[in-house]
């Protein structure tokens, strides 16, 4: 999704959500939301492992 439409769906701006994204790929130390979601999904993934 792009960041405008991140932002309609949270009722926040575009700007907002561009900081937040910036911020998660600092965290993680990651370069693209790519990367962010497929983080995300190998954290999803193992956590559904019993």
């Amino acid at each position: 999704m792009t960041n405008p439409q991140i932002a309609g769906i949270l009722g926040l701006s575009a700007h907002t959500v561009a900081t937040h994204l910036d911020r998660v790929r600092d965290k993680l130390g990651l370069r693209s939301r790519t990367q962010i979601a497929l983080w995300f999904g190998r954290r999803d993934s193992e956590a559904s492992v019993p």
